[in-house]
């Protein structure tokens, strides 16, 4: 009977906790887990800056304006989902430009009048700001026409009505209002 107590004091000496491969397995477990969150972190960090909105440079001999310069001080910095980015260099004077996960929104000051904007234009009035449009290729360039400038606000398709109504409302708090001045026909 002494062999047998003496055996079941050593089980019990090798047996006090969990076995050893499972204590092994939990360490790889946790171990594999902490790289990996620390992997995936690595990869999930944001990007170094602001995506930067690459904007054609047009004629626009009025874009550093007092007029274009109050505007852009105006502006907002973003709408719906929208915001604010800043222009790709070179940047030319009197534009300004917002990002989602499409097409940029680019709003420009200080244009020469649009050659097709002429006498029996069709003319939209959004919160007290004449707006003339050009369509293309799934977007639209809407220009004011009532203000000291002309500014022209290029929206992609399905952007809704939220960034030209909010655009409206500074111009029109920004830039006083004057007569239209269309091209004459032909």
């Amino acid at each position: 009977m002494g062999c047998a107590l003496r055996v079941l004091a050593v089980d019990a000496e090798t047996r006090d906790g969990p076995p050893r491969a499972l204590l092994i397995a939990a360490i790889v477990v946790a171990a594999g887990a902490i790289i990996g969150i620390l992997v995936f972190a690595a990869l999930r960090q944001s990007p170094a800056g602001p995506q930067t909105v690459p904007i054609a440079s047009v004629p626009a001999p009025k874009a550093d304006s007092a007029e274009c310069r109050a505007l852009l001080d105006a502006l907002p910095d973003g709408f719906d989902d929208y915001r604010r980015a800043p222009a790709a260099e070179p940047a030319p004077p009197g534009a300004a430009a917002w990002m989602a996960d499409g097409e940029p929104i680019i709003l420009r000051c200080g244009l020469d009048r649009p050659a097709e904007f002429v006498v029996g234009s069709p003319i939209q009035v959004v919160n007290e700001v004449q707006w003339f449009e050009l369509s293309d290729e799934g977007r639209s360039t809407w220009f004011g026409v009532d203000r000291p400038v002309y500014v022209a606000l290029t929206l992609p398709q399905g952007s809704g009505p939220t960034p030209i109504q909010e655009i409206s409302d500074v111009i029109a708090k920004s830039l006083p209002a004057k007569a239209i001045d269309p091209a004459p026909v032909g």
